[in-house]
């Protein structure tokens, strides 16, 4: 499951519509999504406009091999995973050598099938939809979420 709690018409609603949280999540399955703390808790002490996470009991994990960055994804041909880990991580040294190292820990991508075009990114948290293969427009759309 996909959650994003989303305020419409951001930013045109930006003093109405900014807020922080705290959820609780009452469940055995991986969480994946932005300021996720132990106990299954969501938090976010800064004003924001939208909560994305990700809740699975199905969910599989690979990480790169900096350690910095790790793919979240079911119902993914492997071929495809190891493609997007190899490409993010390419991308990703790539950012810290032209703009200066970040100061995040790490980076949580989640890939799924959905077929959508819906894509996006949010601190630490990148939303990866692709269709059947890996093509050349989401690699470029990978990229340019990085």
């Amino acid at each position: 499951m996909e959650l994003n709690i989303y305020t419409s018409w951001f930013p045109l609603n930006i003093k109405y519509g900014l807020f922080d949280y705290e959820i609780r999540f009452v469940t055995n399955n991986k969480i994946i999504g932005t300021n996720v703390a132990g106990n299954n808790i969501l938090k976010n002490t800064s004003k924001t406009f939208d909560i994305p996470v990700v809740v699975s009991d199905k969910i599989s994990k690979t990480i790169t091999e900096n350690g910095k960055i790790t793919l979240y994804h079911q119902s993914v041909n492997d071929t495809i995973i190891q493609n997007i880990k190899r490409k993010s991580e390419q991308y990703f040294t790539a950012y810290n050598d032209m703009f200066g190292a970040t100061n995040a820990d790490n980076l949580s991508i989640t890939i799924n099938n959905f077929n959508r075009t819906i894509v996006y990114a949010r601190p630490q948290f990148i939303s990866f939809s692709i269709d059947e293969k890996f093509t050349e427009n989401n690699e470029k759309t990978l990229a340019h979420e990085i």
